[in-house]
């Protein structure tokens, strides 16, 4: 099993699901590992997940490559009006975006329908 570390340092092996979505009426989930192992079928180096990029507002990066300044979000909820497709979550969200580029971060966000996907796998080795 792949395993990953927060980024608090602490090892995980296994978390719920990092994601989900609904498409055509059917759940997909993602758990952690699954995530994880796509990322080495991939040839990307391991990530680490829910890293804390701001010390003041305790923000968190769903996938995060620190000593690259990249991170992946997972974008989700926003056809179900979750927190990502609401005016006051998209507002934070900005705020939060807005903050990593100023820090240095250069953010990819995708929906979890695309997290696993040729074209992510793509983008990120652009970017590492």
């Amino acid at each position: 099993m792949v395993e990953s570390t927060t980024g608090n340092g602490i090892a995980h092996k296994e978390r719920n699901y990092i994601a989900s979505f609904t498409a055509e009426g059917s759940q997909v989930k993602y758990k952690l590992p699954v995530v994880l192992n796509w990322f080495a079928d991939n040839e990307i180096v391991a990530p680490e997940w829910e890293y804390k990029f701001d010390e003041q507002r305790n923000w968190r990066f769903d996938f995060a490559w620190p000593e690259k300044k990249v991170a992946l979000e997972v974008e989700g909820g926003i056809y179900t009006h979750g927190r990502h497709g609401r005016g006051s979550g998209i507002a934070k969200d900005i705020e939060k975006y807005n903050q990593a580029s100023v820090l240095g971060w250069k953010v990819l966000r995708v929906t979890p329908e695309n997290l696993c996907i040729q074209e992510t796998a793509y983008m990120l080795k652009k970017v590492l």
